[in-house]
């Protein structure tokens, strides 16, 4: 038997995306939208369009934005990363759609069980790439995959792994 849910996995950077699978085992790619009202909107016409066809929907989002000593991140960008995400969390629960939280490193290492010590911490353009041709293997149907929605089909590829 299929997995019959629509799945979504998301990517909080302000440079982010969201990954949807849905019953069919088709992906989509959504760049995330520019506006808190875009982006809701994006979700539950989703949302929407799997429950009118009967379908669950379950999601999957990215824990971003806390604080660690060392960080390279200015406390500007950190704000917005936090208010980005506490802005999904809010979305998915007005929507009803579960969710569980998903730590970078943990997705990252299940994508890229090679990935070198120090990747999974912070925007690294040699990170990005790694996981972009990571997905690319395991997608190769899906086109446009580009450095800013290789994070979000990770993501939705430890979602359907079992993460």
């Amino acid at each position: 038997m299929g997995d019959y849910r629509m799945l979504i996995a998301i990517d909080p950077g302000v440079n982010g995306a969201i990954a949807f699978r849905d019953w069919e085992g088709r992906v989509f790619l959504e760049t995330m939208p520019d506006t808190p009202r875009e982006v809701y909107d994006v979700l539950r016409d989703y949302a929407v369009m799997a429950r009118t066809e009967g379908h669950p929907v379950e999601a999957r989002l990215e824990r971003v934005g806390d604080f660690f000593p060392g960080s390279k991140a200015s406390p500007a960008a950190l704000v917005k990363l936090s208010r980005n995400y506490g802005e999904l969390r809010a979305f998915l629960i007005a929507l009803e759609v579960p969710f569980l939280e998903v730590r970078p490193a943990h997705w990252m290492r299940q994508v890229i069980p090679d990935l070198p010590k120090g990747y999974a911490g912070g925007v690294s353009a040699a990170r990005k790439r790694l996981i972009k041709k990571g997905v690319q293997q395991a997608f190769p149907s899906v086109k446009g995959i580009t450095l800013q929605t290789a994070d979000a089909l990770g993501i939705l590829l430890h979602f359907m792994r079992g993460g």
